[in-house]
């Protein structure tokens, strides 16, 4: 995936793929931790909500001239669809519900976003990772913290 969108000068998200797998490891270790009890959460704290938003907000403007500076394609799209999975991703890690809404829009927008480009085999992949994400917000609300 990374070779097909760096070919697309989809950057961001070339990147964003390495990136995954790396917080994908993270992330089972992390679930998998004895000595960790994760917990589902809803309730989001206003406080952490403001810092970061404010860290996102200044690393998508700060990825939008970097991506501009390398002639990236849709630098905007690109830069904040991958600050927001970076955040969904976070979100996710730490088992926060407040993941499946994101993950949704995030979809739905990258949806669009590899239409745009004539990425039509990623658009259908993340029309069915918009899918999972309505099917994992059904069950973890269904489910007890």
């Amino acid at each position: 995936q990374s070779f097909r969108f760096f070919q697309t000068q989809l950057y961001a998200d070339a990147v964003l793929q390495i990136v995954f797998a790396l917080m994908g490891v993270y992330g089972w270790i992390y679930w998998k931790a004895p000595d960790k009890k994760i917990i589902m959460k809803w309730p989001l704290l206003f406080s952490n909500f403001i810092y970061v938003c404010s860290a996102a907000i200044l690393f998508w403007v700060f990825l939008y001239k970097v991506l501009i500076v390398f002639n990236g394609a849709r630098p905007l799209l690109d830069s904040g669809l991958t600050v927001l999975s970076l955040l969904a991703t976070g979100y996710t890690i730490l088992k926060h519900k407040l993941t499946w809404p994101f993950w949704i829009g995030i979809d739905l927008l990258y949806v669009v976003l590899f239409a745009i480009q004539n990425l039509w085999l990623y658009s259908i992949l993340y029309l069915v990772y918009t899918l999972l994400a309505i099917y994992g917000l059904i069950i973890w609300r269904t489910q007890k913290p």
